[in-house]
């Protein structure tokens, strides 16, 4: 197991990073792209039954909410990395 000091050591670069509008609203584009096609891939035929419940819309959440955290960690930590 990794000790304290080399854990904040690994995320030093990105308290480093500077998070940028930009970034963001490349992170929604990104999220929102792969988002869409992951709910149609895997939630379509629920969709189109109209089998509407909390549990899929908490999966179609996440099916955006991971793309989205994926991206912009990825995006600060090659600007913190520059």
């Amino acid at each position: 197991m990794d000790s304290p000091e080399s854990l904040a050591a690994a995320s030093k670069p990105v308290r480093n990073a500077r998070l940028q509008p930009r970034m963001i609203g490349v992170s929604l584009l990104m999220a929102a792209i792969v988002g869409t096609v992951l709910t149609l891939a895997n939630q379509s035929s629920a969709l189109l039954n109209g089998k509407i419940t909390w549990l899929l819309l908490g999966r179609i959440g996440v099916n955006f909410l991971v793309p989205f955290v994926v991206s912009l960690t990825s995006t600060l930590l090659s600007c913190s990395r520059k």
